[in-house]
């Protein structure tokens, strides 16, 4: 009879912790502060911990010197991560300029070209890795990164402006 007891009340502890782990995660989760979409098929958020995430297919920008302002530009002090993920072709002009909390920034191997300026500007981004996709990197893409120190540019590159 103890041993039933004592079994239902580990089983119960058991629960209950599991349960507390699973609500405490939903409770962490960053909620999305502001949305949108770029280009023809290329949707963005930006949520409350700073990641400005992109999703869908195409390019995003130009935008800047010319061009629209990119739509998350008022919130670019809040901007501390950048996802580019699979299926963005290209990072278009000014894209991230000005993002002065941007620390760090993850681009896919679909991406093939950067354009002029995207991240002038980034103070705060200390290391940057292009990936072997990238043929081209436009005009002033670190200008006034001021806390940049490492940047890794593959072979594949066959222009910088």
């Amino acid at each position: 009879m103890k041993k039933k007891m004592l079994r239902r009340f580990l089983m119960v502890a058991l629960l209950l912790g599991a349960l507390t782990c699973v609500l405490s995660t939903g409770a962490l989760a960053a909620d999305i502060v502001k949305s949108g979409s770029t280009g023809i098929s290329l949707k963005w958020t930006l949520d409350s911990d700073g990641v400005l995430t992109f999703q869908g297919e195409g390019e995003i920008g130009p935008h800047g010197y010319g061009y629209s302002i990119a739509p998350w530009y008022s919130d670019r002090a809040d901007i501390k991560s950048v996802i580019v993920p699979d299926g963005v072709t290209s990072i278009g002009a000014s894209a991230f300029a000005d993002c002065t909390a941007l620390s760090n920034v993850s681009i896919a191997d679909s991406v093939t070209n950067i354009g002029a300026d995207v991240f002038s500007g980034c103070t705060s981004l200390t290391t940057i890795s292009i990936p072997d996709s990238v043929n081209k990197i436009g005009d002033g893409v670190f200008k006034d990164c001021t806390g940049l120190n490492n940047v890794v540019i593959p072979a594949s590159v066959t222009s910088i402006g």
